[in-house]
């Protein structure tokens, strides 16, 4: 399946935007194992990944650190609830190409592309223990808690020059 965003500026001015998607997945998979059996990966293997640290006010924002992403060998992340305590795990893209859901105790998996996208956000409903993961292609990011922003140079927006366009796409497999 893939998506795509076109943004198209028609305007005589700079337009500022940021955009995201919301793909949710049942985990466990086909309800084979349990959602702590589940792990990602990150393709390549070999990034320095990193997340920005969230704080929840009621709503997430950023406080403006970047930490590293808690990555186990070769580029996997192996989920549990305590991962999503502030709600939020936005990755910065650094060369993500795909990121897979998989689990020993299944033969299906899910696969997104996003090369396009310079954010990943993971996240499931925080402290309700729930069934789902949503991997999220993101571009764009929350505000940081207490600065204001102008939109036109929000960190992390795309800015189009007046008739610039902009494709945003990726593509979920599913095996």
């Amino acid at each position: 399946m893939q998506s795509a965003f076109k943004v198209d500026n028609l305007d005589n001015k700079e337009l500022s935007f940021s955009l995201g998607s919301h793909p949710a997945f049942n985990v466990p998979i086909n309800s084979e194992g349990d959602f702590t059996d589940y792990q990602l990966q990150f393709s390549p293997t070999n990034l320095n990944l990193k997340q920005f640290e969230i704080v929840k006010v009621p709503a997430p924002y950023r406080n403006g650190k970047i930490i590293p992403l808690d990555i186990a060998d070769k580029g996997k992340i192996a989920l549990n609830y305590e991962m999503f305590a502030a709600g939020l795990v936005i990755i910065e893209n650094d060369g993500i190409s795909k990121v897979k859901l998989s689990s020993k105790t299944s033969d299906h998996s899910i696969e997104i592309s996003l090369t396009d996208f310079r954010y990943v956000c993971l996240w499931t409903k925080e402290g309700a223990n729930a069934p789902f993961l949503c991997i999220e292609p993101f571009q764009g990011l929350p505000d940081i808690k207490g600065q204001q922003s102008d939109l036109l140079s929000k960190a992390a927006n795309v800015v189009l020059k007046p008739q610039q366009s902009k494709l945003l796409q990726y593509q979920i497999g599913l095996k």
